[in-house]
């Protein structure tokens, strides 16, 4: 489960009742923005939403972005076990 404040989650029903998709671009959320409809959703706009570039999947109920999953995974592995670059023989 994605844990947005309410401000974004205000944000993120506003942008997907306008455009009713889940994958939205640059373009579209700064449309948004200049319309005054929002604030900024510069939070949106990182590589966790990334879908590719310029596009953005908002973090509806229930439903991880692939990104986020793929961080949970790293963080995941990297609390198990430091990393090692290198091996000395």
């Amino acid at each position: 489960m994605i844990d947005l404040n309410t401000s974004q989650k205000e944000q993120v029903s506003v942008l997907y009742k306008h455009y009713k998709s889940d994958t939205l671009t640059r373009a579209e959320i700064n449309a948004l923005v200049s319309k005054k409809k929002l604030k900024n959703p510069s939070w949106l706009k990182t590589d966790k939403y990334k879908v590719d570039r310029g596009t953005y999947k908002l973090p509806l109920e229930g439903k991880a972005t692939e990104n986020e999953n793929l961080w949970r995974r790293l963080l995941k592995i990297r609390r198990q076990k430091p990393l090692m670059l290198f091996q000395v023989w």
